[in-house]
């Protein structure tokens, strides 16, 4: 499983394995305490697609494999776990959430699927310069 910013974590699935489960097991692994507000998606090349939490991690992957040997061409995909939502507060975020938003912010900015403000560009720009 990827995170933004090229952060990894490796998850042993098997074939009963939901999006559900397996959201749970890495938000354990990185101490997220709650991973509503987060979602599995899956990449190929340059598409993100969210996966429903009820899928089966398999049948993804057997449908992407099969969706590759129908273009005769092996496609290349990964599954990234990232916020959905990216919500205007004062709260503290968790230090899970950080270990995602940063690298999540940054990567969306530069894509532009992340519209900044210029004041909150440099903003980002002074938080890169000091990780």
């Amino acid at each position: 499983i990827h995170f933004p910013g090229g952060n990894q974590k490796k998850l042993l699935i098997d074939s009963a394995t939901t999006v559900a489960e397996a959201m749970n097991a890495v938000s354990d692994k990185i101490d997220l305490d709650d991973p509503s507000g987060y979602a599995m998606y899956k990449v190929i090349g340059n598409v993100e697609r969210v996966l429903p939490r009820d899928a089966n991690m398999c049948d993804v992957v057997a449908s992407i494999v099969a969706l590759g040997m129908s273009m005769n061409n092996r496609l290349r995909y990964k599954f990234v776990m990232k916020k959905r939502l990216f919500l205007d507060t004062d709260q503290e975020e968790p230090k899970a959430d950080a270990y995602v938003l940063y690298p999540q912010a940054i990567e969306d900015s530069l894509a532009g699927r992340l519209p900044l403000t210029e004041i909150q560009a440099c903003k980002l720009a002074a938080l890169v310069l000091q990780h």
